[in-house]
């Protein structure tokens, strides 16, 4: 998706960035694993994955999102609808198509984790 020269970057962040298993409905898990991938786009600001970087913390905090409305965490949903604002328009306006297109279609989906939720 991101060509050989993003393979091993891939890989490091794979084994770096610790994934959970079942967020449980929660925004906790979400909310760290875009936190990990922010760590690292920040030590890493021309890595090869950025455009996927982008994709993936936008996933995350629109997962955030819809748990912390879920949990009627009060003030977080706001928050996070704008941090996934930033990072969806990030991977949207990408240069790789497949990014953006998928940044496009994630945007319009009604829900990405928890249905009822609706869109940031």
């Amino acid at each position: 998706m991101l060509g050989a020269s993003a393979r091993s970057e891939a890989k490091l962040f794979a084994k770096a960035v610790p994934l959970c298993i079942e967020w449980e409905g929660m925004s906790e898990g979400p909310l760290e694993e875009a936190g990990l991938a922010e760590q690292w786009l920040d030590k890493r600001s021309n890595t090869p994955i950025k455009s996927f970087l982008h994709l993936f913390i936008a996933h995350r905090l629109r997962s955030a999102y819809e748990a912390a409305k879920q949990e009627h965490t009060k003030g977080l949903h706001p928050i996070l609808a704008r941090q996934y604002k930033e990072y969806s328009e990030k991977a949207i306006n990408s240069s790789n198509k497949l990014i953006s297109c998928i940044a496009k279609e994630m945007d319009s989906l009604p829900y990405v984790y928890l249905e009822g939720m609706g869109r940031p």
